[in-house]
């Protein structure tokens, strides 16, 4: 480390070109490389800092010196913040008491400073922070109070700790305690997003003790109702939703919990606050039923645009949206598209939707509800169908929504949809062939191809190849389609022959020659 002192003019002169100090800007790849290259000799620096602690801070302030001025989204920045939380790392496995000790003689107070006047670099900072103590419960509640007393003011402070709680590899009583404490405070400041990023800690607190949470429920009922900003009701949707896992349908907190999803989770709601709710409430309606109508509803109601579409009904991975977190804590809300939601529970919300069908007896379908039925038969493609297990209820369903399924396919609206749900039917369902045996698939074939004409072209095109598609499927499912022809040629001759399915029929019957 003597090397220190006599480079230090160019050391310093390399860190004044890299900040906003510097007349000469030194390339951000460049710079970076250099703190990339400290990371790989970090051992090296470690045991030197150990041994001399003037030269931990002659470095540390260096790194201290970029930090403060480099643009968080820079890769100087991060490979610095990687080259000090490597340098930590390496005290601590070296000798734990004494890094900590340097850190928080030489090193904390400007670093708390720093995480008050910039949000945007706070969890960058906390990792560095946690890199120089021991990985254990004593040893970050004691960082944690240091923390406190090097921290500008308290609202820094909550919102620091609601970023180091996702940090915590290890829980007792006593760290629990900490921020709970905190995080009540929390939910009281004026700013909407530390309120937020405040309640978000309660859903790492419930995976360690769901009961010390039943004590803010009526916080949270008050918050649900008085509070608008939408990140607030965001995460306490995260939050109802880790509580509903933890308590049964019977449970006395569950009914606040409950309360607290009807203030919040609407029909009125925005569509960021439905798709937060649809995407984790998603795994709670198999064991609390209560939900399913809201669920559903809320899901019906999402806008009729190709966005809802491709959230309700994709299989793509690269379909998930991100919502970032507000209060600069770097988190990010993943929507994944429903039907690879975890707990996605397609059964129950189908079961719900022809419910409420078979109770309102509407003419037809509406596009909302074609999506979320053709939602609740869709499964991620590496998993077995849907129709694995429980086919006697999916029948039942089917049984339900057929006619609406078959009128469906003459509404231009409607009619992708529809063949999309009879695919599944037809294709991956133990009903296979029998779905294109039913007498109201006749009648919908009447209504799509009428004598008089008039009907949407492209309907009449799109089904007419999904047939000639379930022909060539083979086996039984051609034979249903051979007969289905037949018998609309047969009773209703003049209006088949008007239809391109007379056609299809011609084909099938030379093929068959």
């Amino acid at each position: 480390m003597d090397a220190f002192d006599s480079e230090k003019p160019l050391i310093h002169a390399f860190v004044d070109n890299i900040t906003s100090r510097g007349i000469e800007v030194v390339p951000d790849p460049l710079a970076a490389s250099v703190f990339e290259a400290a990371s790989g000799q970090s051992e090296g620096l470690a045991s030197a800092c150990l041994d001399e602690p003037k030269q931990f801070w002659k470095l540390a302030s260096i790194y201290h010196n970029v930090l403060e001025d480099c643009e968080e989204a820079s890769a100087t920045f991060s490979s610095a913040t990687q080259g000090l939380v490597d340098l930590g790392k390496q005290m601590v496995k070296l000798d734990p008491s004494t890094a900590t000790e340097m850190f928080v003689d030489y090193t904390l107070k400007p670093l708390g400073d720093l995480l008050f006047n910039a949000p945007g670099k706070r969890h960058a900072i906390l990792r560095i922070l946690y890199s120089f103590c021991e990985q254990d419960v004593d040893a970050h509640i004691t960082m944690i109070k240091k923390l406190q007393a090097n921290v500008p003011d308290m609202p820094t402070f909550v919102h620091s700790l609601t970023i180091l709680i996702f940090m915590e590899r290890q829980m007792n009583e006593a760290l629990l305690d900490l921020y709970l404490y905190y995080c009540v405070i929390g939910i009281t400041m004026q700013s909407p997003a530390l309120r937020a990023a405040s309640i978000a800690m309660l859903s790492v607190v419930v995976a360690h003790n769901v009961s010390s949470v039943a004590d803010t429920l009526s916080q949270l009922v008050i918050l649900a109702k008085e509070d608008t900003w939408w990140e607030v009701h965001a995460q306490l949707l995260v939050v109802c939703s880790a509580l509903l896992r933890q308590w049964s349908p019977d449970s006395a907190a569950t009914a606040e919990v409950l309360q607290i999803i009807n203030h919040i989770f609407t029909e009125k709601s925005s569509d960021n606050i439905k798709k937060i709710g649809l995407s984790y409430l998603a795994k709670n309606v198999e064991t609390h039923r209560a939900l399913l109508p809201l669920y559903l509803n809320v899901l019906l109601s999402l806008p009729r645009d190709d966005v809802s579409k491709t959230f309700v009904v994709s299989t793509n991975p690269s379909h998930a949206e991100e919502l970032p977190v507000a209060g600069a804590s770097g988190g990010k809300y993943r929507l994944a598209p429903l039907p690879l939601s975890p707990g996605w529970s397609g059964l129950k919300i189908a079961q719900q939707l022809v419910q409420d069908v078979q109770d309102q007896q509407p003419e037809h379908m509406e596009v909302e509800q074609m999506q979320a039925l053709l939602a609740c038969l869709t499964t991620s493609p590496d998993k077995e169908t849907v129709f694995a297990s429980n086919m006697p209820e999916w029948a039942a369903v089917f049984n339900h929504a057929r006619d609406y399924v078959f009128v469906a396919l003459c509404d231009a609206e409607c009619c992708d949809l529809a063949l999309c749900i009879l695919r599944e039917f037809v294709l991956r369902s133990q009903m296979q062939e029998k779905v294109l045996q039913e007498s109201t698939l006749l009648g919908s074939l009447r209504l799509l191809y009428p004598l008089e004409g008039g009907a949407d072209e492209g309907c009449q095109q799109k089904v007419s190849e999904f047939l000639e598609e379930m022909y060539k499927v083979g086996g039984a499912h051609s034979g249903a389609i051979a007969m289905l022809l037949d018998q609309f040629a047969h009773n209703h001759s003049a209006q088949f022959e008007s239809s391109p399915l007379a056609q299809l029929r011609a084909q099938i019957s030379a093929a068959a020659c």
